[in-house]
Parts: structure tokens; sequence; C-alpha cells
């Protein structure tokens, strides 16, 4: 996992504090505490879609269980789950646009 996926992870648990907050000041009816949320959430969201777009999981084998020798435990194991393919937008596609007759 690089640096990016961190940064990602820290911006995540930020805005849910933040949205947290804001959950509390908007049940309060508080507009000027609404507006410094909505301003510290802003650059969250830029840092969030950022670190995202940057991060990267690199998978690795586990290594093989006490007491067994290698070629008889269990296939290797991925600790990573594939990154899903986005459009050039970084928006994950719903379907498949048909392909030209």
């Amino acid at each position: 996992m690089n640096g990016a996926c961190l940064g990602a992870f820290n911006a995540a648990e930020d805005a849910y504090g933040t949205m947290d907050e804001l959950g509390q000041a908007a049940a309060a009816l508080d507009a000027a505490q609404l507006d410094e949320l909505v301003r510290r959430l802003q650059p969250l969201q830029r840092q969030l879609e950022a670190d995202l777009a940057a991060c990267r999981v690199t998978a690795i084998d586990d290594p093989p269980a006490e007491g067994s020798t290698p070629g008889t435990g269990s296939p290797p194991r991925s600790s990573a789950t594939p990154t899903p393919r986005t459009d050039a937008r970084g928006d994950l596609p719903l379907s498949r646009p048909p392909s030209p007759a």
C-alpha cells in the first residue's frame, strides 16, 4: 500500500468526524458552524479524490503455515482486492456501451 492510500484513509477519517459535527450543527440550526464545517470538508474532498486516484496496493503472498513444507500447503492468497477499471473521469462504469455493428 502506498502513501496515497494512507492519505485517503486519513482524509476519510477526518471527513467522517467533520460530518458528525455537521449533523450536530444542523440539529442546533447553527448556520455559522455549518458554514465552517462545509469549508473544512471541501479540501478533504479534494485530498480524498486525489489520494484515491493515486492509491496503489500490491498483493503479497501469505507465508506458508508453520510446520508445512513448501509446495504441500494451500495456495497463496492475495491480500489485495483488484482495483476496478474506471472511465476518464474516474467513475466506475455501470454497464458496457453496445458494440457498433
